[in-house]
Order: C-alpha cells, then structure tokens, then sequence
C-alpha cells in the first residue's frame, strides 16, 4: 500500500479563484494572432468560384462546405478532399449568407436579388422560395433550432420568420421605435428557440420573443470605450424602462452568438472589439 504522507518540502497547490471572481488574478489576454501564426497551417484551397466570396457554411456532419459568391452561384465542397460535388444556380444577385438546418436536410441562401432559396443539399435540388413583396437585399438566415422555422435579416427594418416545411410568413418582428430604419445585419435564435436575437448597421442590437408574441423585449446598450481594469461590462435597457433605441455600437454589428445554455450573448462589431451581454431572464 503505497504512504499517503507528503513527501518532505512538499507544498500543497493555493487554490485559485476562477478569473472574474473578486481576489482572482488578472485574466490573461491571448495574442489571437500569434497563435493562428505558429499554429495554423493552410491544408488545401476550394477553386472554382469566379468572383469574391460572401458567405461560408458547414454542414452539420462536418463532411461538406457551401460557399456563396457574387457570381450568383453556391457551391458545395466535400470538405475532407476540397473537391466540389455541385453547383447550386437559381440566385440572378449575389449570394450574401448561407446556412444549414441542424439536421443537415436543408440548405438556405439568401442573396441581394431579395430572395430566400432553400435546397437539399446533398442532391442540389431546389426546394422552395421564400419571398418577401417588399424585402430588399438579404442579409441574413438563421434556422430555429428544430429546424421548424427560419429568419431573415435584410435591408428593411424588420425581422420575417417563416415556416420552413409550408413558406408560410408567421411573424414580422418591428422594433419598438417607429422611426429605426436601420437594416437587419444578422439574426440568431437562442438555443431553446424562445428568442431571436439581431444586430443592425449602426451597431444597436434588439432581442425580441420569438412567439407567441413576437414582440421586442429588450435593446442593447454598449460602452464606446473598454474599461482600464479588466472587467466586462454589461448593459441593458428595457422598453418598459426607456422608450427609444439605444445605440450598442458605434459600428455595424456583423455577427451574433448565444451562448449554449441561452444565458449570454456575444457580438462582434466593425468598431473591432467583440462584446459580452449577460440575456435577461424571464
């Protein structure tokens, strides 16, 4: 049976308080960059489009990638061999996003001809648009979490929620203030699906209830210079608080992600700093 007495000199480990916790050391700030230098390395490059590239997308299971390009097609990598397995036409604009339903079943693209195409993307075939009389270019596509329902950012003040499987419009999410004229930059839904949240291109974010109400819970306020000391600042405003739209950013927000468990939000904005918001409860 092997002593259990400490070998002599022997100092047991200080405990250590999680960063952000009062007493705890200072979080270390990782050089991003120098590490993507020393530890990145190129495996192949996907040729084939004919003008820039907009948007990228994985497939759930990993083994396909879809590109979208401003020569109005997508393509569809294997990503394994980077070898490309079709060509999806239909779009007569750009294409500006792309994503994939959670199941992998369906593909959605969005493009500034003002439409939403959907399609199977293991076999390439067209399956339905989705079109709205007034929308203008598309920004974003986000699937609900069951893949039941998909939403769009354009460049109109709202948000369109359709039903995937019917292309039936359910909801058109305005935000509270009449006159925001803002674009919708992107949108997501919260892991649960209770939520959507959107970014605009003058940096506000709004996050609204997805059904049955569809209405704007809640805008975003953020800070136009970090503080010195290290600590995340956090800020909301209520509509039932403070009519009116707070400004988040002082640049366009390009992207949005909750967290798994839906209780946190970050955002990344043209401003070049990502910020964190801690997602009202209730």
């Amino acid at each position: 049976m092997a002593d259990s007495a400490a070998a002599p000199g022997y100092m047991p480990p200080t405990p250590t308080l999680p960063p952000g916790m009062p007493g705890a050391p200072p979080i270390n700030i990782v050089d991003c960059h120098a590490h993507w230098r020393a530890g990145a390395r190129e495996v192949r490059v996907f040729r084939g489009h004919h003008d820039p590239i907009w948007t990228v997308a994985y497939h759930p299971d990993g083994t396909l990638v879809a590109s979208g390009s401003v020569d109005h097609s997508i393509r569809i990598w294997e990503a394994e061999t980077g070898r490309m397995v079709r060509i999806l036409r239909g779009h007569t604009d750009s294409i500006h996003c792309l994503a994939f339903a959670p199941d992998g079943q369906m593909l959605a693209s969005g493009s500034t001809d003002r439409t939403i195409r959907l399609w199977n993307p293991k076999t390439g075939e067209f399956i339905r648009m989705l079109f709205g009389r007034y929308d203008h270019a598309i920004h974003s596509v986000s699937f609900s979490p069951d893949g039941l329902m998909l939403a769009r950012g354009n460049e109109n003040r709202d948000i369109k929620i359709w039903e995937v499987g019917t292309a039936t419009e359910l909801l058109s999410l305005l935000p509270q203030d009449v006159y925001d004229q803002h674009w919708n930059i992107c949108t997501v839904f919260s892991p649960d699906g209770r939520l959507l949240a959107s970014g605009n291109d003058i940096g506000g974010m709004t996050l609204f209830e997805v059904l049955p109400s569809g209405q704007a819970l809640c805008t975003l306020e953020g800070h136009k210079s970090d503080p010195l000391d290290g600590t995340i600042e956090r800020r909301g405003q209520w509509f039932e608080e403070q009519a009116g739209w707070e400004t988040a950013f002082e640049n366009w927000i390009g992207g949005i992600a909750f967290s798994p468990d839906g209780s946190s939000l970050v955002s990344g904005s043209r401003d070049t700093t990502m910020k964190y918001w801690e997602v009202p409860s209730g």
